[in-house]
């Protein structure tokens, strides 16, 4: 037990008894540096030198479930290397794609006996006790590619490609690599050589797909997306690809339906957010679009996306579509700090239409709400007087 002494394993459990369980199961094999935790989110809020050799997560938890949250773990930069040990009810068909490209080998179904996650943490510790030198290599290739250490993580996939020659892990890292880069048509061939290895990998066929959305050919990403979308329903990066080039392509009903389905597995994620966001503007449901924004924004952040619509309109010179739209989500942000923003932008809007009356009014409430408004008071101070 004395190798797993150094070990640093975070838990998030569904309840403390279940983490307490968790804890001396983990103590019992000498790993003396556990954290658990009940909140999912709280593991993406640690600090970022606060890193874990393993993740022990119950999928079924409040918040982000584990799948989800292993998911974020690996895209926040700081990890490539951990391993995982999730437990979780029962193994869904839509589950294994992503357990495939995360390389999660260790899920445990129900009945959760301390006997039977004891066996199958000891088979996980003495596994990754005895890797192999690819494996070993592979994941520190990831792990730098995750980190943004590009260089070092092409150095060490080409030297697994000299040993190992042509394997779709190995080729679609390449290819992830370049598409960082943004050499997309380098990228596409790596992509293009991992799918003649193994036609069915579906983390070349998405790489592949976001390589056109880089390229602003969202018609080919589209439509390869959408082929994907019902076998791998379950991968939160592929789920945002495919809404985004949906809204891009004018398929609003598909962005909508796909970004509603990201939702129900983050709430928080903000790309899913702008999406609906901008879907509800399009339709004219301004306060839909507030609301869509309120879960994953900031205050700052909510106005500044309505400020950016309202340039939009107002140089598509559609003022009356500016100013109803200022008007209806004052309804959601007229308590924030930032609200003099949208007051400004509704002064500016009827000044283009020489609406006087209106512009003072709303610059004025704008000054109101942050006295030290410079654009404002200069606003202010060019209107002619009413009646001029």
């Amino acid at each position: 037990m004395q190798q797993y002494r150094d070990k640093r394993v975070a838990v998030v459990a569904s309840t403390k008894e279940e983490g307490d369980i968790l804890f001396h199961i983990l103590r019992s094999f000498g790993i003396e540096q556990i954290r658990v935790m009940l909140d999912s989110r709280e593991v993406l809020n640690l600090d970022p030198q606060e890193t874990f050799h393993l993740f022990v997560l119950r999928h079924e938890t409040t918040g982000l479930s584990g799948i989800s949250l292993m998911q974020r773990i690996r895209a926040s930069g700081h990890y490539g290397t951990e391993n995982y040990l999730i437990l979780v009810d029962s193994i869904s068909e839509a589950m294994k794609p992503v357990f495939e490209e995360f390389d999660v080998r260790y899920v445990l179904p129900k009945p959760f006996t301390a006997d039977r996650i004891a066996s199958r943490l000891e088979s996980l510790l003495r596994a990754e006790s005895e890797l192999n030198p690819f494996e070993i290599t592979m994941r520190s290739a990831r792990g730098a590619y995750y980190s943004g250490l590009l260089t070092m993580a092409r150095e060490l996939c080409l030297s697994l490609f000299r040993t190992h020659g042509y394997q779709e892990r190995i080729l679609t890292l390449l290819g992830e690599i370049a598409l960082k880069e943004k050499k997309t048509s380098e990228a596409r061939k790596f992509f293009t050589a991992a799918l003649k290895v193994n036609p069915g990998f579906l983390p070349a066929t998405h790489r592949m797909a976001v390589s056109h959305m880089y390229d602003r050919n969202f018609k080919e990403a589209a439509s390869m997306l959408d082929e994907l979308l019902p076998r791998n329903p379950l991968n939160l990066q592929l789920l945002a690809d495919s809404g985004q080039a949906s809204y891009e392509v004018g398929n609003h009903d598909k962005a909508r339906l796909t970004m509603l389905h990201l939702k129900q597995l983050d709430e928080k994620d903000r790309l899913a957010a702008d999406v609906l966001a901008k879907v509800a503007m399009a339709e004219g449901r301004v306060l839909d679009a507030c609301r869509h924004l309120r879960k994953s924004h900031s205050d700052a952040e909510l106005v500044q996306f309505l400020n950016n619509e309202g340039v939009r309109l107002s140089k598509e010179k559609d003022l009356d579509g500016a100013i109803r739209m200022y008007e209806q989500c004052l309804g959601e942000v007229h308590e924030s700090e930032f609200a003099h923003a949208i007051y400004y932008n509704l002064g500016l809007a009827h000044a283009k239409r020489r609406e006087h009356g209106p512009a003072a009014q709303y610059f004025q409430m704008a000054l109101a709400r942050k006295p030290d408004f410079v654009k404002a008071q200069q606003a202010l101070a060019r209107l002619e007087p009413i009646g001029a």
